[in-house]
């Protein structure tokens, strides 16, 4: 962890101090993203737990805050968007442009199983462990990590398994399950009986959505034009993720850290009478709610409004 209060520079302060711009230290860091999530979070650690009074007059300490206070109260968020069934996380990235635009570190992976070119026989265990690795392998820490319709088993399958790389979970209408359910016990059964039969028929155990619920259900605020764009972007699903229970060690009402929930208002991919919220909102226990206008598409139809409810959702 680097050492606060010795940040240097060729430039001797007030008191023999050193007084290297942290403004200045935090762009170096930019370029290793490693260096600056240790950097921001140790930062906030420091003057989280001084005192006003040490502050204003310990010259070290002092000379530190007033240099970042209006860099601490900027300080940038990194998140991870993780995709709903059919979707790839470059179907996201439209809505993480504007995420970016103010400042925030983006990303947008793919789950296991949802590229064009993925085993679409793997389970829902695979597809949870395929982001922890993500997680590890890109180093990330105090993430505020969103799941869109099924990626809220995803989501929560990952921060029950590395808890102390979450900062936040947001479910953008999505399924939150708790330890025990599937995706499956969470839908109407017309909708279970229509993805047996059409798994049923593939040779791999995967399911399509038909284009009729997709245009009307789905992606009701947007033109017919933008539907079939759209629907052009979609793969086949790996059907056993809908279908495997899913195993947790505490259930999300109980995990210790802040929870979100973005429900866009037109959203008929569920029935209303059979609601993402608060029919599976309030299994969260404690959590903000956003409510947004849109579809369960919003980020085809309208990537900024929905980037912006990403952003009110995800911020202390």
């Amino acid at each position: 962890m680097f050492d606060f209060l010795k940040l240097t520079s060729t430039n001797p302060g007030q008191n023999g101090q050193n007084t290297t711009s942290v403004e200045e230290c935090a762009r170096g860091l930019v370029k290793n993203k490693s260096a600056e999530q240790l950097f921001k979070k140790g930062l906030n650690r420091v003057l989280n737990n001084v005192n006003v009074e040490q502050r204003r007059s310990t010259s070290g300490i002092s000379s530190l805050y007033k240099k970042t206070l209006n860099w601490k109260n900027e300080t940038m968020a990194i998140y991870v968007l993780i995709h709903g069934a059919w979707h790839t996380g470059e179907l996201l990235e439209a809505v993480a442009k504007t995420i970016r635009a103010k400042g925030h570190t983006v990303h947008c992976p793919t789950v296991a199983g949802n590229n064009r070119e993925d085993d679409r026989t793997i389970g829902l265990d695979v597809a949870i462990a395929s982001i922890v690795t993500y997680l590890e392998e890109h180093n990330l820490q105090d993430v505020v990590l969103l799941g869109h319709s099924y990626g809220g088993m995803v989501i929560t399958g990952v921060a029950d398994r590395v808890p102390e790389r979450i900062h936040r979970l947001i479910y953008w209408n999505a399924f939150v399950p708790n330890s025990g359910e599937c995706l499956n016990d969470m839908v109407p059964p017309h909708y279970v009986g229509l993805f047996d039969s059409i798994s049923s028929e593939s040779s791999d155990n995967s399911v399509m959505l038909p284009f009729p619920i997709w245009r009307e259900a789905f992606i009701n605020d947007g033109s017919l034009e933008e539907a079939e764009f759209a629907y052009g972007k979609l793969n086949a699903h790996p059907y056993a993720t809908f279908t495997d229970p899913i195993l947790l060690k505490t259930n999300p009402v109980d995990m210790q850290f802040g929870k979100s929930f973005i429900n866009c208002t037109e959203d008929t991919a569920l029935p209303q009478s059979f609601s993402w919220h608060p029919r599976l909102s309030e299994k969260l226990g404690l959590f903000r709610l956003i409510q947004v206008p849109g579809s369960h598409e919003l980020c085809f139809t309208d990537p900024t409004r929905l980037a912006e409810a990403i952003m009110k959702a995800g911020r202390d």
